[in-house]
């Protein structure tokens, strides 16, 4: 099996506050930027947002240590399951020196038609 997935992730100065913890909403954006880095490394085509696309219908995060500002820290994606209609991811923000987990996110997406406004099969080329 090949190597999980892997988007470095760049904490802004807003991310932290004065003594360099990040708050614990920002690694859920983390998560996002893992998202579209793993969709960008596997699936190796432009996902087209407007026809078929995908929904968040549910997460779970947990919070493993601190994140402090300038920390190496990367995002692990996944997925952990597909079916007919949607797919589970499970990510993991890590320091990239020393594989400290920081924060675990598994998220249930369902593939989405936003023209027609409903639910659509797994397209083949995913």
């Amino acid at each position: 099996m090949g190597k999980t997935p892997e988007t470095d992730i760049q904490a802004r100065l807003a991310d932290g506050d004065t003594p360099g913890h990040i708050h614990t909403s920002n690694p859920q954006h983390y998560f996002d930027l893992g998202k579209t880095g793993y969709y960008n490394q596997v699936l190796k085509h432009p996902v087209d947002w407007r026809k078929n696309a995908f929904i968040q219908r549910a997460t779970n995060s947990s919070f493993e240590a601190q994140i402090r500002y300038g920390e190496p820290i990367v995002v692990r994606t996944k997925v952990e399951k597909i079916g007919t209609t949607s797919f589970t991811m499970y990510q993991e923000v890590v320091n990239r020196d020393t594989g400290e987990l920081k924060a675990s996110s598994r998220s249930t997406l369902v593939m989405f038609d936003f023209e027609e406004q409903h639910k659509i099969p797994m397209p083949p080329e995913w």
